[in-house]
């Protein structure tokens, strides 16, 4: 049905989901968009539903909240389950800790009836900081969803980039359906071989391209990105430089898709070469720079992480990538 449906996955959420629901709540709407909320709670432990639904109930909104429930662990699981439950033809993701601008959901709507070619469309995150940002914030913001999505006046995104950060991203459920038709399924399924795995929203993008769908991203529709303080330490950037590492690897079939398919280049990836290029770099890094501290040379020791979890991936998942006939089974036959 026309309309939009926001999905909010959630774990252990309470203390964030006051504020982000309130902005929800107060979007500036034309009298026609009918607009329902999906909270999906991914097996919290504290009172994420309770304080959901007294809130909603509190601020009174002029649209529905529902709260349902998914048990297996990871935001892809999560995310299925708020699509499956969606009644309207475009789904806007909207993470705990963000707070959508008032006019976040009729900007969007108007945005896909004016490009109907259109599968996913990207905003722009601001921070908000809960302490003073770290000397590296400024450089490395784009890991955690801020900025500009394009490098270009032009929106459309799908040849320069093929994905949009989940943040805020908007999907038309027809594009998720036509996929799932297909028979696709996530290689980022939050965790492998112990590893939590980010960018799902990546995958998403790559997918939604290969079967024709445009990738926009428009600075217009803006959200605030609240970042609290464990979020903002060392170790934890260096973590997720790692994590992302780890999943861009396991995205390699896409990319190379995506050649073939978008950019008529033909594939030519080698995992042996692919591994010999990482393993190099990582250890040319110790060479060149054997006292690097974490606290000097901040790009050496992130190169470093991203190099170490892209060999992993590439290690763990070795048969993955040499058989290529197994690369994304659901779009061999479409």
């Amino acid at each position: 049905m026309n309309g939009v449906s926001v999905i909010i996955c959630c774990y252990n959420s309470s203390d964030k989901l006051p504020e982000t629901l309130y902005h929800i709540s107060q979007q500036q709407l034309t009298a026609e968009l009918p607009v329902e909320v999906i909270l999906v709670d991914n097996g919290s432990t504290d009172t994420t539903c309770a304080v959901a639904s007294a809130y909603w109930e509190q601020v009174k909104a002029p649209y529905p909240l529902r709260i349902i429930s998914e048990t297996i662990p990871g935001k892809n699981y999560a995310i299925e389950t708020g699509i499956s439950a969606a009644a309207y033809d475009l789904i806007l993701f909207c993470d705990d800790d963000n707070l959508l601008s008032a006019d976040y959901i009729q900007r969007g709507y108007t945005y896909f009836l004016q490009h109907p070619a259109l599968g996913l469309l990207g905003g722009f995150g601001i921070p908000r900081l809960t302490i003073a940002p770290p000397p590296w914030f400024e450089r490395y913001a784009y890991q955690y969803a801020l900025g500009p999505q394009h490098t270009r006046a032009r929106r459309d995104i799908t040849l320069e980039r093929g994905y949009v950060y989940g943040a805020g991203s908007i999907l038309k459920k027809e594009a998720y359906l036509t996929l799932k038709k297909k028979g696709f399924q996530y290689t980022l399924t939050g965790r492998r071989n112990g590893i939590i795995i980010p960018g799902e929203d990546n995958e998403l993008g790559y997918a939604v391209s290969l079967i024709g769908y445009q990738i926009h991203s428009n600075p217009e529709l803006t959200f605030i990105h609240v970042l609290s303080e464990s979020r903002l330490t060392w170790a934890y950037i260096k973590r997720l430089k790692k994590s992302v590492a780890y999943s861009a690897a396991l995205l390699i079939p896409y990319k190379e898709r995506r050649n073939e398919r978008l950019l008529n280049k033909k594939s030519t990836f080698s995992w042996t070469k692919k591994m010999l290029s990482e393993c190099f770099y990582f250890l040319n890094g110790y060479v060149r720079y054997p006292f690097a501290a974490t606290d000097f040379k901040t790009d050496i020791v992130l190169d470093r992480q991203a190099r170490l979890g892209s060999i992993q991936s590439l290690f763990a998942n070795r048969k993955l990538f040499i058989n290529k006939h197994s690369w994304l089974p659901w779009l061999q036959s479409n």
